[in-house]
Protein backbone atom coordinates (compact mmCIF):
# COMPACT_ATOMS: atom_id res chain seq x y z
CA UNK A 1 0.00 0.00 0.00
CA UNK A 2 3.13 2.48 0.64
CA UNK A 3 4.29 1.99 -3.06
CA UNK A 4 1.03 3.40 -4.26
CA UNK A 5 1.79 7.03 -3.37
CA UNK A 6 5.19 6.87 -3.68
CA UNK A 7 5.00 5.76 -7.05
CA UNK A 8 2.59 8.83 -8.12
CA UNK A 9 4.66 11.12 -6.36
CA UNK A 10 7.69 10.47 -8.64
CA UNK A 11 4.93 10.52 -11.59
CA UNK A 12 4.21 14.06 -10.40
CA UNK A 13 7.97 14.92 -10.25
CA UNK A 14 8.36 13.21 -13.63
CA UNK A 15 5.17 15.10 -15.32
CA UNK A 16 6.72 18.20 -14.00
CA UNK A 17 9.87 17.84 -15.52
CA UNK A 18 8.57 16.97 -18.81
CA UNK A 19 6.51 20.21 -19.40
CA UNK A 20 9.77 22.74 -19.63
CA UNK A 21 11.46 20.04 -21.72
CA UNK A 22 8.75 19.88 -24.22
CA UNK A 23 8.32 23.64 -24.20
CA UNK A 24 11.92 24.24 -25.08
CA UNK A 25 11.10 21.45 -27.86
CA UNK A 26 8.60 23.70 -29.23
CA UNK A 27 10.43 26.76 -28.55
CA UNK A 28 13.24 25.61 -31.46
CA UNK A 29 10.68 24.97 -33.90
CA UNK A 30 9.54 28.52 -33.91
CA UNK A 31 9.84 30.02 -37.49
CA UNK A 32 13.14 32.21 -38.06
CA UNK A 33 12.73 35.73 -37.94
CA UNK A 34 10.94 37.65 -40.97
CA UNK A 35 13.07 38.52 -43.87
CA UNK A 36 12.64 41.75 -43.18
CA UNK A 37 15.06 42.36 -40.45
CA UNK A 38 17.93 39.31 -42.56
CA UNK A 39 21.34 40.77 -43.21
CA UNK A 40 21.75 42.00 -46.59
CA UNK A 41 25.42 42.19 -48.09
CA UNK A 42 27.14 43.64 -51.63
CA UNK A 43 30.24 44.49 -52.66
CA UNK A 44 31.19 48.01 -53.08
CA UNK A 45 33.95 49.69 -55.37
CA UNK A 46 36.31 47.98 -57.44
CA UNK A 47 39.00 44.75 -56.95
CA UNK A 48 42.35 46.25 -54.63
CA UNK A 49 45.55 45.93 -55.62
CA UNK A 50 45.87 42.53 -53.81
CA UNK A 51 42.86 41.42 -55.79
CA UNK A 52 40.32 41.95 -52.99
CA UNK A 53 36.39 42.99 -52.43
CA UNK A 54 35.07 45.45 -49.75
CA UNK A 55 31.87 43.87 -48.87
CA UNK A 56 29.57 45.41 -46.79
CA UNK A 57 26.92 44.00 -44.73
CA UNK A 58 24.42 45.78 -43.30
CA UNK A 59 20.82 45.87 -41.78
CA UNK A 60 18.13 47.12 -44.12
CA UNK A 61 16.72 50.12 -42.59
CA UNK A 62 13.16 48.63 -41.63
CA UNK A 63 14.71 46.91 -38.68
CA UNK A 64 13.89 48.25 -35.75
CA UNK A 65 17.07 49.89 -33.67
CA UNK A 66 16.85 47.20 -30.66
CA UNK A 67 17.18 44.31 -33.22
CA UNK A 68 20.53 42.55 -33.26
CA UNK A 69 21.47 39.94 -36.07
CA UNK A 70 24.75 37.89 -36.44
CA UNK A 71 26.71 37.55 -39.59
CA UNK A 72 30.29 36.01 -40.92
CA UNK A 73 31.85 35.53 -43.70
CA UNK A 74 32.95 31.98 -45.28
CA UNK A 75 36.10 32.60 -47.27
CA UNK A 76 36.56 30.39 -50.73
CA UNK A 77 38.87 27.82 -48.95
CA UNK A 78 35.77 27.61 -45.22
CA UNK A 79 37.61 30.09 -42.66
CA UNK A 80 35.33 32.07 -40.65
CA UNK A 81 35.43 35.82 -40.32
CA UNK A 82 35.88 37.48 -38.24
CA UNK A 83 38.37 34.86 -35.91
CA UNK A 84 35.60 35.61 -32.69
CA UNK A 85 33.04 33.52 -35.01
CA UNK A 86 30.83 36.31 -36.13
CA UNK A 87 29.55 39.87 -36.22
CA UNK A 88 26.94 41.83 -33.63
CA UNK A 89 24.72 44.23 -35.91
CA UNK A 90 22.11 46.41 -34.28
CA UNK A 91 21.33 46.93 -30.78
CA UNK A 92 23.81 49.33 -29.61
CA UNK A 93 26.19 47.48 -32.12
CA UNK A 94 27.25 49.15 -35.84
CA UNK A 95 24.87 48.70 -38.37
CA UNK A 96 27.50 48.11 -40.95
CA UNK A 97 30.42 46.26 -41.29
CA UNK A 98 32.95 46.33 -44.28
CA UNK A 99 35.04 43.92 -44.89
CA UNK A 100 37.81 42.91 -47.42
CA UNK A 101 37.15 39.55 -48.85
CA UNK A 102 38.82 37.18 -51.79
CA UNK A 103 36.57 36.16 -54.77
CA UNK A 104 34.54 33.47 -53.74
CA UNK A 105 33.81 34.41 -50.70
CA UNK A 106 30.35 33.93 -48.94
CA UNK A 107 28.04 36.13 -46.09
CA UNK A 108 25.77 34.06 -43.97
CA UNK A 109 23.16 35.84 -41.42
CA UNK A 110 21.90 33.81 -37.99
CA UNK A 111 17.73 34.11 -37.98
CA UNK A 112 17.48 31.50 -34.94
CA UNK A 113 20.57 30.03 -32.91
CA UNK A 114 22.81 27.58 -34.78
CA UNK A 115 20.81 28.35 -37.89
CA UNK A 116 23.34 29.78 -40.29
CA UNK A 117 21.50 31.26 -43.74
CA UNK A 118 23.30 32.22 -46.83
CA UNK A 119 22.90 36.03 -47.49
CA UNK A 120 22.38 37.22 -50.99
CA UNK A 121 25.70 38.83 -52.43
CA UNK A 122 24.64 41.57 -54.16
CA UNK A 123 27.10 43.14 -57.11
CA UNK A 124 29.22 40.13 -57.29
CA UNK A 125 30.79 39.18 -60.98
CA UNK A 126 29.65 36.25 -62.73
CA UNK A 127 32.62 34.32 -62.22
CA UNK A 128 32.39 34.54 -58.46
Amino acid sequence: MRRRPLALLLLACAALLAVPVAAAVLARKLPPDPPGCAVGARLTGLRSHLGQYQVRIELPPTCPPNEQRLARIITRNGGRLPPIGYFRLGAGYPRRIDWWVFPGAQVQDRPAPNVWVDAPLRGVPTWW
